[in-house]
């Protein structure tokens, strides 16, 4: 973003370098506005898994929306490595995901407390 601001000052460049400063800024702004709104822990835009008492919900990319699993459809929940397998009895969702293996340790033990609660089959892991 600085060289962008520089580029633009500078009268040596001439038209040319303040079209490329202008971009220079314009692409710095963008990824500064996605890193925070797309990839931000507490963004509601940032991929995310959430659990609760009556749904699984997962959005696997930015700005796109979660999709939910209720409890009661799901029959039986297959953990794989990175990659979380939902059986609802006529069809199936997959959830991908990539992390730290501490993360993903912590992320398959939350489901399989919740699945114990609802008492869901849990297979793999």
């Amino acid at each position: 973003m600085v060289n962008g601001f520089f580029q633009f000052l500078n009268p040596s460049h001439g038209i040319v370098g303040a079209i490329i400063g202008v971009l220079t800024i314009s692409a710095a702004l963008f990824y500064l506005f996605l890193a925070f709104n797309g990839f931000s822990k507490n963004s509601k835009y940032a991929p995310k898994l959430e659990i609760d008492k009556d749904a699984i919900r997962f959005k696997t990319k930015p700005f796109k929306l979660a999709e939910e699993i209720l409890w009661k459809e799901i029959k039986s929940i297959d953990l794989q490595s990175y990659q979380l397998n939902f059986n609802l009895g006529d069809s199936q969702k997959k959830f991908s995901y990539t992390t730290t293996v501490e993360i993903s340790r912590e992320l398959k033990k939350a489901v399989r407390e919740f699945a114990g609660d609802k008492n869901i089959e849990v297979l793999g892991g």
